[in-house]
């Protein structure tokens, strides 16, 4: 399992905090320890989730993969396979970094990510 921890001086990523926040508000609300009286109440029953802002996302005009597919053949072969299967498929990366080689028919130009 992965943990991540901050010191005082780091800062957390602002999309970290609302998934933290709904998890202990998961497991405090949804635990009798306050009911029990095993604590006071629960600490965080009313802390409100801070908005996070999206950030529009601009795709690449056909001209920049264009440059960037001339720029990629200087680069070893992984990151050339990598890049130019994110922007031919539309993989997200988790997709992209879980493939195996089970995954991919290469006789029919098929890639099975479900």
């Amino acid at each position: 399992m992965y943990h991540q921890t901050y010191s005082k001086k780091e800062t957390i990523p602002l999309q970290i905090l609302p998934r933290s926040l709904s998890n202990l508000q998961f497991v405090l609300g949804h635990t009798r320890a306050a009911e029990w009286k095993v604590i006071k109440n629960n600490p965080v029953a009313n802390v409100l989730k801070p908005k996070v802002v999206h950030k529009e996302v601009l795709p690449y005009d056909e001209s920049e993969v264009q440059a960037l597919l001339i720029e990629l053949q200087k680069e070893p072969f992984h990151w050339r396979m990598m890049i130019t299967l994110a922007l031919t498929t539309g993989l997200h990366l988790g997709e992209l970094l879980g493939l195996k080689w089970k995954y991919m028919d290469l006789d029919n130009g098929i890639i099975d990510v479900a």
